[in-house]
């Protein structure tokens, strides 16, 4: 429940308390009064009067006590709601969700070095790209283009060209900044003449889970 919500709470509860010590005064108020007046029809009067106060009241804690339960209810809701789509969005980080969504798709016909690789991939999330994939695998925040030998892995697993990067976000952002005026995808085509390098704009792509594991051998959670 958000603080805000709990503040709403806590007032709302005195104010009930407050309009049931009001009744309880008044009811002790009015008895003394009933028993102390001389005629019938005082009495008769003043009980009336009584009978209708409580029932007034009795409505007013009853509106009171429905807009309590609605405002507990909406405050639940609503924190509820708001982890689910925190545990998502980390969930979605992590790549531990298959998403899907508009993007773009960078083909590179022939050999970049992991640097290079690396680079490129930092550049597409620096554009806004909310989720990465390489070669159909899902890069995620600690994936790493390593090089052994001759050969180039992620995460790993063995790369080989031709490479198909995918990336979603929006199109027109992603496609401005890798292709800008002296940005990377110019640099790399300058450098590697011999290598077609694409990006083109998608509609719809489909990341797949990201298929490492996530091993913690010195972090733990404070308690």
């Amino acid at each position: 429940m958000s603080r805000l919500t709990q503040i709403v709470l806590t007032i709302a509860c005195i104010f009930l308390g407050l309009l049931l010590a009001s009744q309880y005064r008044a009811q002790q108020s009015r008895s003394t009064a009933v028993s102390l007046a001389a005629s019938g029809a005082d009495q008769v009067a003043i009980i009336s009067d009584l009978v209708e106060n409580n029932a007034s009241l009795r409505k007013e804690i009853a509106a009171l006590r429905q807009e309590l339960a609605s405002y507990q209810g909406a405050g639940e809701k609503s924190s509820l709601e708001a982890m689910v789509e925190e545990l998502n969005r980390m969930r979605i980080v992590n790549g531990l969700l298959e998403v899907s969504g508009p993007g773009v798709e960078v083909q590179i016909s022939g050999g970049l070095s992991a640097l290079d690789l690396q680079d490129l991939i930092n550049e597409i999330r620096n554009a806004g790209a909310e989720a990465v994939a390489l070669n159909n695998r899902r890069v995620v925040v600690r994936s790493v283009v390593g090089v052994s030998g001759k050969n180039l892995y992620l995460d790993g697993t063995l790369l080989a060209a031709p490479y198909l990067l995918q990336a979603i976000g929006n199109p027109r952002d992603l496609q401005t900044a890798l292709e800008r005026k002296g940005g990377l995808v110019g640099g790399l085509r300058a450098a590697y003449p011999q290598v077609k390098i694409e990006v083109t704009p998608r509609e719809n792509l489909v990341l797949p889970i990201y298929q490492g594991k996530y091993e913690f051998k010195y972090a733990k959670p404070i308690k």
